[in-house]
């Protein structure tokens, strides 16, 4: 024993100090020099890739390098309320952030109810929300808040029109996600077919019609889902079911829409929600019912649909959404209606449609000029009739999903497709059927930034209470 001590001791002053140019290696982590490489952090700085790798680190001229940007500090190391933790510190909880669907990727990331998360991102693909007592319906009001779906109004299973409203969280974090909101002092009276839309938290809700086809709203309401209360806004200067809405800062800008007798209603009207004054626009585009539809940052566009609820139009416009001002944006593909719309990031995308007599499957993207989307791999010919099937919405920069539609001889579909421009050559996925085995007709449909939120409506001539969430 004691000449083995010797011997230890003797190697141990021959071995000469560590250089700053070490590799540490940790379990699942790694790094290199004082720059750091791949995915662990390195100290004082980020490492190329982000997402630490649980119990590796990368060192600068340190033997355990605290945690950098992105990454998890070294296997061995405390932090703070963990104790000795091997993979990432969360309040004080040490967690994988590989694995953990309430951490995932990075602390406090939490996936959305019913999502693993693998590899430091959440599961992708359809998953059915939870039950609700919610009245089933059909032709509501919805939006995105910032954090919960937001649904008013609609219709139920008798034709009655309804004023309460919900929120979800796709969370799920309390219960089933769901709270009910009753009908409440100030509150838009029953109706079909209002619209909705995000003022930065609280909720814009302005016009649709009585259930039974006889009256059209030119009025509404700001809902605060804090409160839970509703304030007043001026009527509009006309009333409409069904108009789109977009929104910079204080300005709302209200086009379109039709009338009980679903002919189009011509007016362009700007909101300012600072005076509650409403502005008309004297110059626009001729009424037009089924346009293709989406909003920039900064204008509103519209294409094709049938101009004064007839002619098939290949046209395209785009209004200043702060003064309502028009000008063209050209011709798109040809001339149809009932086409998918969608801003996607850079450009005005339209896609499918359909004519007199068939639906469509190929489309265009509007930048200063129209150029063709790719075809290989589209999804099959559908039209998006207004609020009835068919949504769409960006879900990265230049990639948009689209699920529903139907055909021209009104069979629906449950599947759709992500078209992806920003690939070096743009081509299309596809997206299997939604699992709620409904066709959710007039149902409410709501991108909340991660999942696109399908639920209510109709199959037939049953209402469902059903949902369905999709996340890329």
């Amino acid at each position: 024993m004691r000449a083995a001590l010797i011997a230890l001791a003797l190697f141990a002053a021959a071995c000469p100090p560590l250089s700053d140019d070490y590799e540490i290696v940790g379990t699942g982590g790694a790094g290199t020099g004082a720059a750091g490489s791949g995915f662990g952090g390195s100290d004082g700085g980020a490492a190329s890739g982000g997402v630490g790798g649980a119990g590796g680190s990368s060192g600068s001229g340190a033997m355990a390098g605290s945690a950098g940007s992105g990454g998890d500090s070294g296997a061995d190391a405390s932090d703070a309320g963990c104790g000795v933790c091997n993979a990432s510190c969360c309040s004080g909880a040490c967690v994988d952030v590989l694995s953990d669907p309430s951490h995932c990727g990075a602390c406090g990331s939490a996936c959305p109810k019913g999502r693993a998360c693998n590899f430091g991102k959440c599961s992708s693909g359809w998953v059915a929300m939870s039950a609700t007592s919610f009245v089933p319906r059909d032709k509501t009001a919805h939006a995105w808040t910032g954090s919960r779906v937001f649904i008013f109004g609609g219709a139920d299973a008798t034709g009655t029109a309804l004023g309460d409203s919900a929120l979800y969280d796709p969370m799920e974090a309390q219960q089933s996600g769901w709270t009910l909101v009753p009908a409440g002092s100030g509150a838009p009276s029953p109706r079909v077919l209002a619209t909705a839309l995000d003022l930065g938290g609280s909720v814009l809700v302005m016009g649709g019609g009585d259930a039974a086809g006889t009256a059209d709203y030119a009025d509404g309401a700001i809902f605060d889902p804090t409160s839970k209360t509703w304030q007043p806004v001026p009527d509009a200067p006309k009333a409409r079911r069904a108009p789109v809405m977009a929104r910079k800062g204080e300005k709302v800008l209200l086009w379109g829409g039709w009338d009980s007798a679903n002919k189009p209603v011509a007016g362009t009207h700007v909101l300012d929600l600072g005076t509650k004054l409403w502005t008309t626009v004297s110059t626009e585009p001729s009424a037009r019912s089924e346009f293709a539809w989406a909003n920039s940052a900064d204008e509103l566009y519209v294409y094709g649909g049938r101009v004064a609820g007839t002619t098939k139009s290949d046209e395209a416009h785009r209004a200043t959404v702060t003064t309502g001002v028009w000008s063209a944006a050209g011709k798109g593909p040809s001339g149809r209606f009932a086409s998918f719309g969608a801003w996607d990031g850079t450009r005005f995308w339209v896609w499918g449609g359909r004519d007199d007599n068939n639906a469509k499957a190929d489309g265009a993207a509007y930048q200063g000029t129209w150029s063709a989307l790719a075809i290989t791999g589209a999804p099959a010919a559908r039209a998006a009739p207004q609020r009835h099937t068919g949504w769409s919405a960006r879900v990265a920069d230049q990639v948009v999903l689209l699920v529903g539609g139907m055909t021209a001889t009104g069979t629906y579909f449950r599947n759709g497709g992500i078209y992806d421009a920003s690939a070096a050559t743009p081509k299309w996925t596809g997206v299997g059927d939604w699992p709620s085995a409904e066709d959710h007709a007039w149902g409410a449909a709501v991108w909340t930034g991660q999942e696109l939120v399908v639920w209510g409506g109709r199959t037939g001539a049953a209402l469902t209470s059903k949902g369905v969430r999709f996340q890329p």
